[in-house]
Formats: C-alpha cells, structure tokens, sequence
C-alpha cells in the first residue's frame, strides 16, 4: 500500500520541460543589456548637451559672477559627457564581454551623479 502510494506521488512529479540557454540566448541578453546602457547613456549626452548650451547662453546675459558660475557648472558637466562619451565607445565594442550586470550597475551610479548634478531623473 505505501509503495503504490509512493509511486503515484512520484508519476505526480511535474516534468522539467525547460531547456539550458544556448549560446545564442545569452548573446541576445547580452545585447539587449547593452542596449539599454547605450540607450540611457545617448539620452544623459543630450541632456547634458542642452544644459550646457543652456548655461552658456545664459552666461552672456547675467553678471560677471554668476556667469563664471555658470561656466564652471558647464565645464563640469562636459567633463562627464566626456566620462559618457568613454563609456559609450567602452560598451559599443564587441570585444566587451563579462559582468554585464556590474556594468549596468556602474552606470547606475554614474547616471545618479549626473542626474543629482542636473536636477532632474535620468
């Protein structure tokens, strides 16, 4: 009786259809991931972009110590564009393989910098 009982419970063991990712399956995470960093990364440059232009212009039409101010702020700004800019050319590789998980949460932290910089959510 227990072994019947015993058998019946195994037959209602659910079966594991799935299948181990291939090759392919992990190239296309890959560069979905990849994707959506290079995604993030042009939409910071374009904003950094118009901030700066922004600050510039602006520059021309305020005293003389707020616009060094304000040419300060853009000149910081540029310098992460160019951190960005690093980054972007970095992930556009091919060669790039590896820890795409602590890559994304490396921009994580450099898009929170530069959106406390900006003001604004990236």
């Amino acid at each position: 009786m227990a072994l019947m009982l015993a058998l019946m419970l195994l037959q209602c063991r659910p079966i594991d259809n799935t299948v181990p990712p291939d090759s392919d399956d992990v190239y296309e995470v890959r560069d979905s991931i990849r994707e959506v960093m290079l995604l993030r990364l042009g939409e910071a440059m374009q904003e950094i972009n118009r901030r700066t232009e922004k600050m510039r212009r602006k520059a021309y039409s305020v005293p003389r110590q707020e616009a060094g101010r304000l040419r300060a702020q853009a000149e910081a700004l540029e310098k992460q564009y160019q951190q960005l800019s690093q980054r972007t050319q970095h992930l556009q590789q091919d060669s790039v393989l590896g820890q795409w998980y602590h890559e994304l949460d490396e921009l994580e932290v450099q898009l929170l910098d530069i959106s406390q910089t900006l003001g604004i959510p990236l």
